[in-house]
């Protein structure tokens, strides 16, 4: 998050927002098989991110603290092929390509210390930053599934996903997709964003 402070008159500005560093998530997948093989595969599911970004500033008279938490929920509907049988486990190397739905929502909590007061004063405030939005991508991933212990597998996988390759919002209204405010400061034509992502899941086969 990039953050600033006005000396006159004095007041802290919200100029962007970053998220560095790896952020957590759960993903959730039913898998229906096409044939008998299990080389084509169906894939549905629900992905669950929480972003993160957090800042301190120090000045004279006052400490401030601010978090910014982004929400990101996504449906997926995809496809998979089982490139290659693995010699392990009863193993397969596959690759996926899905439409995923992302609803993007976010919260803004801001703490002041004030130091020259004896105790300390603190003020607190959270609310809601820009307007909930919807933005449809795309996810391209590479993964291998085993068996761990009949019928229970193991799949793992590597994926790059693009949040909003669709449907960007191009008006410049609402800036970028994951600011909490809109800036004059920066670019207000949302870029495409995109995310690298890791994921382990056990899967249950009926």
């Amino acid at each position: 998050m990039t953050l600033f402070v006005h000396p006159t008159p004095l007041r802290i500005a919200i100029i962007g927002g970053g998220f560095s560093g790896s952020h957590p998530g759960l993903a959730f997948r039913a898998t229906f098989i096409l044939d008998p093989e299990r080389t084509f595969r169906v894939v549905a599911g629900f992905d669950y991110m929480v972003l993160v970004g957090q800042q301190r500033i120090e000045a004279s008279g006052f400490s401030f603290y601010a978090k910014h938490t982004v929400n990101v929920p996504a449906a997926v509907l995809g496809f998979e092929y089982a490139y290659a049988n693995l010699p392990l486990a009863k193993a397969k190397a596959y690759a996926g390509i899905d439409i995923r739905n992302t609803f993007v929502s976010g919260t803004f909590h801001k703490t002041i210390v004030y130091t020259n007061f004896k105790p300390f004063k603190v003020d607190e405030e959270e609310f809601t930053t820009k307007e909930s939005v919807s933005r449809l991508g795309m996810g391209l991933r590479l993964g291998v599934e085993g068996e761990l212990s009949p019928p229970v597998t193991i799949n793992m996988c590597a994926g790059y996903s693009s949040i909003n390759l669709f449907n960007p919002n191009t008006s410049g209204s609402r800036g970028q997709l994951l600011t909490p405010t809109v800036s004059e400061d920066f670019d207000r034509v949302e870029r495409i964003l995109g995310n690298l992502s890791f994921t382990m899941m056990v899967q249950y086969k009926f």
